[in-house]
């Protein structure tokens, strides 16, 4: 069953500090770090051939497709585990690199509270 990034995001969102007993915990995305790729002309989903990393402890982590919109386009892409501090970027052929180079990710009874960003992405030479 495939579910709209819009519809996952709104579905947590709602969720946030919301964790007074474990069953409220169920929904928990588990991951650090949620990144929505558009294209900064168009609006248009972008994440689909993007690479995005997070720097966490010195390690490289790789971000996954993570959600789609309403039309199926890849649009999400997240990753991380652990609360404390990331450093995200983002890159795709054809567009500027995005990063964002301090991001602290926090946590809660009910584990990690997911940091949701949003890379509008540069078209090259724009």
């Amino acid at each position: 069953m495939r579910v709209s990034a819009a519809v996952w995001v709104a579905s947590f969102t709602a969720l946030a500090g919301a964790c007074e007993t474990p069953a409220d915990c169920i929904l928990s995305p588990g991951v650090a770090v949620e990144v929505v790729v558009r294209d900064s002309v168009t609006g248009a989903p972008a994440a689909d051939g993007a690479l995005g990393t997070l720097e966490f402890g010195g390690e490289e982590i790789p971000l996954v497709l993570g959600g789609t919109d309403i039309h199926g386009a890849p649009l999400v892409l997240a990753g991380g585990s652990q609360p404390g501090r990331y450093s995200v970027r983002i890159e795709k052929p054809g567009y500027e690199n995005w990063a964002q180079p301090t991001l602290r990710v926090e946590s809660n009874d009910c584990g990690l509270l997911t940091e949701r960003l949003e890379a509008r992405l540069q078209p090259a030479g724009s």
